[in-house]
């Protein structure tokens, strides 16, 4: 199948977006033997080159701490790397949506089901970073219930 030019003009190659975000956590207000501060950026940019309005492929980088401070230590921007959380191809539609490469496997919902709530501590313990795996979506329209969404995730054993 071939685009018109109009088609065609309307699908952005390149789209993205970039989040800024600004941390300071301390302990040890209670328990000073375990007293620490940090301060740290957290800098995500979303990358996205589209081939057509189903297949684009994506990439998802943060600027973010690498491992939390050790007892009595204090930190300014310290500790921080670059790191690639999302490389994939996807396909997706108005039914289906399939992604393959490096992604991230949400197992916890708890940031998405108690949005203002401190919930995502545990949810954020068990979701799977950084894996190559592939995982997608099919959306089923039933007469009883809507629109059903089943989703599948298969990543590998260990990262990259």
């Amino acid at each position: 199948m071939v685009a018109s030019a109009a088609q065609a003009s309307d699908i952005s190659l390149l789209s993205g977006s970039l989040t800024l975000d600004q941390n300071d956590e301390e302990q040890g207000l209670r328990d000073t033997s375990n007293e620490w501060s940090d301060i740290y950026p957290v800098v995500e940019f979303d990358a996205r080159v589209h081939f057509d309005e189903r297949w684009k492929i994506r990439g998802v980088f943060a600027w973010e701490q690498l491992r939390p401070p050790d007892s009595g230590e204090d930190r300014v921007y310290s500790a921080l790397d670059i790191r690639a959380k999302d490389v994939y191809l996807e396909y997706s539609d108005a039914d289906i949506r399939v992604q393959l490469g490096r992604i991230t496997a949400p197992c916890g919902t708890a940031w998405s089901l108690a949005p203002g709530l401190d919930a995502t501590l545990l949810a954020e313990d068990y979701e799977i970073w950084d894996r190559a795996g592939i995982k997608g979506r099919k959306a089923f329209e039933t007469k009883g219930f809507g629109t059903v969404i089943a989703k599948a995730c298969r990543i590998a054993t260990s990262p990259f």
